[in-house]
């Protein structure tokens, strides 16, 4: 029976780790509550995509008292909270270039349970910018291989406000190579990207089979793809699709070469939309994003209804569970 909590810093970032005897979960408390690392402790593997930026970028950057820009800026990679992504409140307008503030703060954090049986560890934050309150608590078990992730949103503000949330999950590194199935939870892959290009023609031109996707951002003709499958490195571009119609609110990859799954599981009700980035060239990600919206432009998701409301004093909480699965090989 084992279950531990540790935590350090690194280059002047808290960082927090909650392990067992199966995974290890590395959260940076110092940067977004980051989840940076979910490691399947037998082999070794981290499922997530690690960046090329260095910790080392933020020894002379302290973030409570310069935050990053966006989300976008100094991205180190796995679990991103990217919340509000965009917004409008009062005459505030958050936009790609400004947004994803829960991912650009430091956050706090207290010890919930710390036993052989469990460890849970509570994260918070008070937004700038925008009168939110975050907190995300993370679990895990003496023997399971699943991280329970409990998130809620408490808005103080003093008028409504409209965003879109994402939790930004990219996976990659060793456990993603070109052989890697990709579990998807519709056969509807919606085009965002060339929505955004011509956002006057009807909607259900956009959408195709997951299974025949035509590729555009990394060829100079369009080709059908398979998304069930990573880009192969051969590509070197990338493409942005939402998936709509979800059967259900889980997604995963599996690696037939350790047999080796991993799984996430949300809200469908709260997060109807899985957004994903795929990638390829120096290295292959996917992005299994669960998401409340379907475009690549707030004046399209705002026009669309694909977003959330809060009134003054309004909440909301909500849970995911990242898991691991082994099978014989």
């Amino acid at each position: 029976m084992f279950c531990r909590i540790s935590n350090s810093s690194i280059c002047g970032l808290e960082t927090v780790a909650l392990e067992n005897d199966l995974v290890r979960a590395l959260i940076i408390a110092g940067k977004g509550a980051d989840l940076l690392e979910y490691v399947w402790k037998p082999t070794g593997a981290n499922c997530f995509h690690r960046s090329n930026i260095p910790f080392e970028a933020y020894s002379s950057r302290d973030l409570k008292k310069e935050r990053l820009a966006s989300h976008t800026e100094m991205g180190l990679g796995g679990w991103m909270t990217v919340l509000p992504h965009r917004a409008r409140y009062k005459d505030i307008e958050l936009t790609q270039e400004t947004g994803g503030i829960g991912a650009t703060v430091p956050w706090e954090y207290i010890v919930v349970e710390n036993s052989d049986v469990t460890v849970s560890v509570k994260f918070c934050t008070d937004l700038p910018v925008i009168p939110m309150r975050i907190e995300k608590v993370f679990t895990l078990a003496d023997g399971s291989a699943s991280l329970t992730i409990d998130e809620t949103v408490n808005f103080h503000g003093d008028e409504p406000v409209e965003f879109t949330w994402t939790e930004h999950a990219m996976f990659g590194g060793d456990f993603v190579d070109e052989d890697t199935v990709v579990c998807l939870p519709s056969e509807r892959a919606f085009d965002a990207w060339a929505h955004m290009a011509a956002p006057d023609k009807p909607l259900d031109s956009f959408i195709n089979p997951a299974s025949a996707f035509p590729l555009k951002g990394g060829a100079k003709n369009s080709t059908l793809f398979d998304l069930r499958r990573p880009l192969p490195t051969s590509y070197n571009g990338s493409e942005f699709i939402v998936f709509d119609k979800l059967k259900e609110g889980r997604a995963g990859l599996h690696n037939a070469k350790s047999g080796l799954s991993i799984s996430l599981s949300w809200d469908k009700a709260l997060f109807p939309y899985m957004r994903s980035l795929y990638q390829s060239g120096d290295s292959i990600i996917i992005g299994l994003e669960p998401g409340d919206d379907m475009f690549s432009g707030f004046e399209h998701s705002l026009k669309r209804g694909t977003y959330t409301k809060l009134l003054p004093g309004e909440n909301i909480t909500t849970s995911f569970c990242l898991a691991y699965h082994k099978t014989e090989q």
